[in-house]
């Protein structure tokens, strides 16, 4: 299997992608610094697996683009998404900018649509091998139970819930 996982630099992504190579997938490793991505791929390639680091910022097309084109180009497939990539800027709403609930969904929903898009071709191509593949969304209790002063944040990782429920139900006849 091959798996781009973002956010893969640290926490969640981090052991994510440790765990998906340590079970035989090659991992692009994507996250916005180099430095923590090349480490997590150093740690990988260590323990005999296969990955690959991409920094760039996931909310910017051209990430997206290159995280699945890396996927291709380095291992020959794609068969699961993560798209992890997020962060907190917590405010009650009375002390929130427009631009702070922007940026949670910018990071926590448009990053994994144009992530989701870039890759659907491909999916779409390789679902001809009958195999089924994988879009495995990270969200939080904030999104499904909400959390004081995280109106943007719960608000973002609802609407990923929403996304992956839609995917499920249009991509399950291109098998994923």
């Amino acid at each position: 299997k091959v798996a781009v996982i973002t956010g893969a630099g640290r926490g969640i992504g981090a052991a994510a992608a440790k765990m998906f190579a340590e079970q035989g997938a090659s991992i692009v490793v994507s996250n916005l610094d180099q430095a923590p991505a090349d480490e997590v791929v150093g740690s990988i390639k260590k323990a005999g697996g296969k990955a690959v680091a991409v920094a760039g910022n996931v909310m910017e097309p051209a990430t997206n683009e290159a995280l699945v084109k890396a996927a291709m180009d380095n291992f020959k497939g794609l068969d699961i998404l993560v798209p992890n990539a997020g962060f907190c800027n917590d405010k009650v709403i009375q002390k929130m900018d427009l631009e702070d609930f922007q940026l949670m969904e910018r990071i926590h929903m448009e990053a994994p649509f144009m992530l989701c898009k870039m890759a659907y071709p491909h999916f779409k191509e390789l679902s001809q091998d009958g195999k089924y593949r994988r879009v495995i969304f990270v969200s939080s209790e904030a999104g499904t139970h909400g959390n004081s002063g995280q109106i943007n944040y719960g608000a973002a990782k609802s609407g990923a819930v929403g996304m992956m429920r839609v995917l499920a139900k249009e991509w399950l006849r291109i098998k994923v």
